[in-house]
């Protein structure tokens, strides 16, 4: 099956953290730009946080 192009872009958003852990919000602002909406990057996050891939961090966005 194939995978969305949001669900392409929610896989290099976490390969962004996990090789630039940890990651401040600012820094993943720069690097998505204005390809998604923040309420879009938000919740790809949660979803990313829930599957355990990643994990929030007082600095930010870390691998878990």
């Amino acid at each position: 099956m194939p995978k969305t192009v949001r669900g392409k872009f929610a896989e290099k958003l976490v390969g962004y953290i996990v090789r630039h852990s940890p990651v401040t919000g600012r820094e993943l602002q720069r690097y998505i730009g204005s390809r998604y909406s923040t309420r879009d990057v938000k919740d790809m996050l949660t979803q990313s946080i829930a599957s355990g891939a990643i994990v929030r961090t007082p600095a930010g966005y870390a691998k878990a």
